[in-house]
């Protein structure tokens, strides 16, 4: 079996509405992932009303996509993100997720 760079082929999609207190370190712990920095990352923000969008705001350089409308559930975000991802993998993540780290 091949192995390839899956850093080239991986995106990340975090649907989120009102999750001020745990979008920022999300968004934190994929910035410091070694060997992902080909990795896309697409945010769908639901109209927060809470400040998360102000967060997401912060890492924008990180941030591929973002998309921002009217909360219609989870399911519908996720659906709406996977419209924008191109590469052979998808992980989806919650606000408040993190990649298992010995170092966070």
């Amino acid at each position: 079996m091949k192995y390839t760079n899956i850093s080239d082929e991986l995106t990340i999609v975090i649907p989120c509405y009102n999750e001020v207190n745990y979008i920022g370190k999300t968004l934190m712990n994929i910035g410091k992932q070694v060997g992902i920095k080909g990795t896309r990352v697409i945010v769908c923000d639901g109209k927060s009303t809470d400040g998360t969008l102000e967060i997401i705001q912060k890492y924008n350089s990180k941030i591929d996509v973002l998309i921002s409308e009217t909360d219609l559930g989870i399911f519908h975000a996720m659906n709406k993100s996977v419209n924008y991802c191109n590469g052979e993998w998808i992980i989806f993540m919650n606000s408040g997720d993190k990649f298992f780290d010995n170092n966070t």
